[in-house]
């Protein structure tokens, strides 16, 4: 007797299950399927910004003294004494013999593995990376001046600030509104790496790029009232 009441309750209970189920599907494939695809969307698709070229500054010849360049390094992410395993690492390390091994004991989670790569160091590396949950190529921007400490400290100095190069100090600050310009926006999905997903990307706003200032003053005049300063 005890035993046919515990199989029509396992029945009652499979059944109301089975219903549960039924109705998900039939809620998902029906109202709420909109819902659910805007759901997975969200958690895949990702914007971004597209920082704007940081226009020059230039004397009175249009000679360039300030100018922004790009970079790519290459970095490990993971926590401490999480290394690469060694087919990862013959694969890194045939690919660019010349990147260091990351440490042990580092207390960083993420750490520099290789500065300034090549574009064709880049190409070459794109495919491990996308299989990697760990290895990543980040972009830097770097501002470049003229060879003249003088110049440099008329000039002044940036910062990067949430992917924008802004202007601190010296003339960088004082056109800095001009300088900077607007950055772009995109959108991409990611896959469950994190990685961009192919063909997945998406332009929402052109970036718009900053002026270049051009001085009243040539290089030798400016070196001339910085080393007076």
């Amino acid at each position: 007797m005890k035993g046919r009441r515990r199989l029509i309750v396992l029945f009652v209970f499979l059944g109301l299950w089975l219903l549960v189920v039924v109705a998900r599907a039939f809620y998902l494939a029906g109202p709420g399927r909109a819902a659910a695809i805007r759901a997975g969307e969200k958690l895949a698709r990702q914007e971004g910004m597209i920082p704007a070229p940081r226009g020059r500054i230039v004397d009175c010849n249009r000679v360039p003294l300030a100018w922004t360049e790009r970079y790519f390094d290459l970095y490990w992410i993971g926590n401490e004494g999480d290394l690469p395993s060694e087919d990862e690492w013959r694969i890194l390390a045939e690919l660019l013999p010349a990147a260091r091994l990351p440490e042990r004991h580092g207390v960083e989670p993420l750490q520099l593995l290789y500065r300034q790569l090549a574009v064709s160091e880049v190409l070459k590396l794109e495919p491990v990376v996308k299989q990697s949950s760990r290895l990543k190529i980040l972009s830097r921007l770097e501002r470049i001046t003229v060879n003249s400490p003088a110049v440099r400290h008329l000039l002044g100095k940036v910062e990067e600030r949430d992917g924008v190069l802004c202007g601190i100090s010296g003339l960088e600050l004082e056109h800095d509104a001009r300088l900077r310009g607007e950055p772009g926006r995109f959108e991409v999905l990611l896959d469950r790496y994190r990685h961009w997903m192919e063909r997945s990307w998406k332009l929402l706003a052109e970036p718009l790029p900053g002026e270049d200032v051009q001085l009243n003053e040539s290089v030798t005049e400016l070196e001339a009232r910085g080393i007076n300063q």
